[in-house]
C-alpha cells in the first residue's frame, strides 16, 4: 500500500493529536501529516501542499469545512476528502458529498475506525494512480457517480464529463466490466448504500436520498433485491460484527 500525505483539518487540537498518535500507533500508510484548525488553513495548506487526501471537519470557525471543500475540490478534484461530523448534520454531509466528497467518518471516532478510514483512503489512490488509461476511465466514471448520485442523474452529462458520447461510453464500460452502463451505476449505489448504513447517524431515509432514491420504500425494495436483506436487518447485521470503539476523535 503507498503512502499517502494527509491534511487533517479540525479546530480542536486534542482532535489533531489523536489522530497523529493513531496514525505512529497504528503504522498507517502516512507519510506526510499535515494540520489545519480551520479552512483558510485546509485551503492553504491544499494550495501549498496538494496532499492526497483530507479529513475535513464541517464545523470550524473562520471558514467552514463545506465551503473549504468547494474550492479545494474545484482546484484539487483529484484530492481525497472525507468529511468528518457528529450525528445531527446529515444536511451539511449530503451538501459535501454532491461537492465530491468521497466519504463520511463519524465523531466521536474510535482508534480503529479512524485507522480504516486511512487505509480506505490509500487503497483507493493506489489504483487510480497505478491504473491504465482504461482504469482511469473506469475510475472517473465511478468518482462521477459517487459525487453525483445524490442528485437528478442523467448518463449524458457523465459521458460529457469523460469526455466521450453517452454511446461510446457505455461500449467502453460494457467492454471493461462485461456489463452495462445501467449496472454499473446501479452497483455502485448499491456499494454507496452499504457503506452509508454501516454509519448509525443516518436513517434509513438519508441513505436512500444519499444514494439517489427520493422513496425509501422503493429504496428497501431495490436494496433487499441486491443482498436478501432490507436496510434495517442489513444495519443490524453490521453493527453485530462492528468492532469499533468510541475515541477522542470528537
Amino acid at each position: 500500500m503507498p503512502q499517502i500525505s494527509l491534511l487533517v483539518a479540525d479546530d480542536e487540537s486534542v482532535v489533531r493529536s489523536y489522530v497523529r498518535a493513531v496514525i505512529e500507533e497504528e503504522a498507517l500508510p502516512v507519510a506526510r501529516l499535515l494540520e489545519a484548525a480551520d479552512g483558510w488553513e485546509a485551503l492553504e495548506e491544499c494550495r501549498l501542499q496538494k496532499p492526497d487526501a483530507v479529513l475535513m471537519d464541517l464545523k470550524m470557525p473562520n471558514l467552514d469545512g463545506l465551503s473549504a471543500i468547494a474550492v479545494i475540490l474545484k482546484e484539487l478534484p483529484d484530492t481525497y476528502v472525507s468529511v468528518v461530523s457528529a450525528y445531527d448534520d446529515f444536511n451539511l454531509v449530503r451538501q459535501a458529498f454532491v461537492l465530491g466528497a468521497r466519504d463520511y467518518l463519524l465523531k466521536p471516532a474510535g482508534a480503529r475506525e479512524l485507522a480504516r478510514q486511512v487505509r480506505k483512503m490509500a487503497a483507493a489512490l493506489e489504483p487510480a494512480a497505478a491504473g491504465d488509461g482504461s482504469e482511469k476511465l473506469l475510475q472517473g466514471a465511478l468518482d462521477y457517480i459517487d459525487q453525483y448520485m445524490a442528485e437528478p442523474f442523467r448518463t449524458a452529462d457523465l459521458a460529457k464529463s469523460l469526455y466521450l458520447s453517452p454511446a461510446h461510453l457505455g461500449r467502453k464500460i460494457k467492454k471493461l466490466t462485461g456489463r452495462p452502463l445501467g449496472d454499473l451505476i446501479r452497483k455502485r449505489r448499491l456499494t454507496r448504500a452499504r457503506e452509508f448504513l454501516a454509519h448509525p447517524a443516518l436513517s434509513v431515509s438519508e441513505v436512500a436520498a444519499l444514494v439517489g432514491f427520493e422513496n425509501p420504500g422503493y429504496f428497501a425494495t431495490f436494496f433487499k433485491s441486491q443482498t436478501g436483506l432490507t436496510p434495517g436487518d442489513f444495519r443490524r447485521e453490521t453493527g453485530k460484527s462492528s468492532d469499533s470503539e468510541p475515541g477522542p476523535c470528537r
